[in-house]
């Protein structure tokens, strides 16, 4: 355990670069560097601060006066219309990205699995007509042996399906204890991040749960679903992917 005094930035300077430089094995140190980056702002960021910014699509001023901070998740889409003006004093930015990888070179764990189907009506289907809403089932499935702790699913949708995520819709079909609804942590252009434990495979009335969510079919056309990628939060080397399936839409 390492002790970050207040004001002591070239210690935790050292101690984030190793960090990074050295990942465990083991455990994750998003923790200890979130921690870090934070000792660092906050002891470096005396003087009150302020901004704006503005994208294609929001804009806001901010206020960092008495330690208070902004957390910005952009789409790469986004992130390229990103522009600062009516900045005052000395805000600081720590910047974190996502880079796509190509998911048939990927590592894949025998200790967790994942499978992916697309149902309309109850049914299992991969041809939808244009406005159908359909809902994708996402099946993951863990070995004794697969760590304890969160995980990470990320779904990547075909450009022909949009997600429909609401708090609540009357007319949406309701899930049931071992078929559940779930609402996703976070939505970047295609891709859907859920967040489960590896409690979430059964409970003790269901031996076996999905997770599902609903799309609208919204432009003709065949399309190539992406696998879909389930990760450990805790020991990242342990992850799988679904196969790849084609969508059609008419």
């Amino acid at each position: 355990m390492s002790k970050l005094e207040n004001g002591n930035n070239e210690n935790a300077s050292k101690l984030l670069t190793y960090l990074e430089n050295n990942p465990p094995v083991d455990d994750s140190t998003a923790l200890e560097q979130a921690m870090i980056i934070k000792n660092l702002i906050i002891n470096e960021n005396q003087i009150d601060s302020s901004f704006a910014y503005q994208t294609d699509s929001r804009k806001e001023k901010v206020d960092l006066s008495k330690g208070q901070s902004l957390q910005l998740t952009l789409a790469e889409a986004e992130l390229k219309t990103l522009t600062f003006s009516e900045v005052k004093g000395q805000p600081r930015v720590i910047s974190f990205y996502e880079v796509s990888a190509n998911l048939n070179e990927l590592a894949k764990s025998n200790q967790v699995a994942v499978k992916k189907s697309f149902l309309v009506d109850n049914k299992d289907a991969t041809e939808f007509k244009e406005g159908d809403l359909v809902m994708v089932r996402i099946d993951p499935q863990f070995a004794k042996e697969a760590p304890d702790g969160n995980y990470q699913i990320t779904d990547y949708l075909p450009a022909g399906l949009k997600p429909v995520i609401r708090e609540y819709n009357p007319n949406l079909p309701t899930s049931n204890e071992c078929n559940t609804i779930w609402y996703p942590i976070r939505t970047t252009e295609n891709a859907i991040y859920f967040n489960i434990g590896k409690w979430f495979e059964k409970t003790a009335n269901c031996p076996h749960r999905t997770l599902n969510y609903h799309v609208r079919a919204v432009n003709k056309g065949d399309y190539k679903a992406q696998g879909t990628v389930i990760q450990s939060l805790n020991t990242l080397e342990v992850m799988n992917i679904a196969g790849e399936k084609t969508v059609r839409i008419k």
